[in-house]
């Protein structure tokens, strides 16, 4: 489990330590013993016309990932949540902005353990214009295939604006768009327009709905 995210350098020795866990290509199991450093000693102050970003929050979020990686699922959630309460209550100009991504990392995380009901919560607080495909998942998840189709239809327009560009276009794969819109529509019974999304996933290239097609649309 390999970790590498670009850190600006500070003289303190917190910083040093986050700086060495992950701005260096180094093991996630390394990693994690310079963040555990890192907290314990806690000099993270900075001056104020630098003070943008809450490193300590940072450092959670960060050992959290590389916990995540590791399948230490349970301590990753504590990480992510000890992150997202720093961070509301920080007064580092960019951490409205920041904590965003902690609570997308986390709702990730909840994906994975099965709370979807947690997961959405989590992604709504991410607010990111992308998320509309991972509400979309939580909600199928817990099989509420009319919720889901809505955000699967918005994440679809959004990945079809004229204004994506080409590096997004390359890095959301739409065919996982048009499938779950279709397995919702499956189970709405609304075949016509399943076996549509289904084919245009299946004309991107996604071999399970072929399947599908074959089974449910010939």
């Amino acid at each position: 489990s390999l970790f590498f995210v670009g850190c600006v350098v500070y003289s303190q020795k917190s910083f040093d330590l986050m700086r060495e866990g992950t701005s260096v290509l180094i093991s996630c199991e390394d990693a994690i013993s310079k963040f555990d450093e890192a907290i314990s000693i806690n000099d993270f102050s900075i001056p104020t016309e630098r003070n943008e970003v809450d490193y300590l929050a940072r450092t959670y979020f960060e050992r959290g990932r590389c916990k995540k990686s590791l399948k230490k699922y349970y301590e990753a959630m504590k990480d992510f949540t000890k992150a997202i309460d720093i961070s509301l209550k920080s007064k580092a100009s960019r951490q409205n902005d920041i904590v965003r991504d902690y609570y997308m990392e986390r709702g990730h995380l909840k994906m994975i353990l099965k709370d979807y009901n947690g997961a959405i919560l989590d992604y709504k607080n991410g607010e990111y214009f992308y998320n509309k495909y991972y509400l979309g998942k939580a909600y199928f998840g817990l099989k509420k295939y009319k919720e889901a189709r809505v955000y699967f239809q918005g994440a679809i327009s959004w990945h079809t604006s004229p204004t994506m560009s080409t590096r997004e276009r390359e890095q959301y794969a739409p065919s996982y768009y048009y499938y779950y819109l279709g397995i919702c529509e499956l189970n709405l019974n609304l075949m016509t327009d399943a076996c549509n999304n289904l084919r245009l996933a299946g004309d991107l290239g996604d071999e399970d709905a072929m399947e599908l097609i074959v089974k449910y649309c010939n």
